[in-house]
């Protein structure tokens, strides 16, 4: 973990920033994220712009719109951008959350809100309040499709039923 993870001191109630940071003050990096599993063959940090999208399966330019979206920040050595152990669990969260379907705008609040909790408690009840809202949109999603399937059905039900003139 960073040494924001382990406990590095507060500063006026804030975590301190990384170092290229300091014009970015919504990238305040909360040490309590939901318990996601991280992939298994994560390199060393930090962590090259080609291993982070190998490792999440998206292209280099998704991870660009997660930094432009202050969802994530890259640092770079040299011309290389790279990423921290926090924004790989942030990534983790990220991921998890767009193969549930969610909204970048969605994820933004929640990432904001994640930023503001206060114990790992805290940020669980989050992020499962976000999952449960997220299961109520795909209810009504899916009772919207199985109407609108219905209908369809009748249609060609009704459209079969009338016999054509000879």
């Amino acid at each position: 973990l960073s040494k924001r993870a382990k406990g590095e001191t507060m500063q006026n109630g804030r975590m301190p920033f990384e170092h290229g940071d300091e014009d970015k003050p919504n990238l305040r990096i909360s040490s309590f994220l939901p318990d996601i599993s991280l992939p298994s063959s994560l390199p060393a940090e930090p962590v090259p712009i080609a291993d982070m999208a190998n490792i999440f399966g998206v292209t280099h330019r998704t991870l660009h719109f997660y930094e432009e979206k202050g969802l994530i920040s890259a640092n770079r050595i040299g011309l290389m951008r790279v990423y921290g152990q926090d924004d790989v669990m942030r990534m983790a969260v990220i991921t998890v959350c767009r193969e549930t379907g969610m909204p970048i705008a969605v994820i933004q609040e929640l990432m904001d809100e994640l930023r503001k909790a206060d114990s790992q408690e805290s940020a669980e009840t989050m992020f499962r309040e976000a999952l449960q809202v997220r299961k109520r949109e795909l209810t009504a999603e899916m009772s919207t499709l199985h109407r609108q399937l219905q209908q369809v059905g009748d249609l060609l039900d009704y459209d079969g039923s009338v016999e054509e003139p000879p």
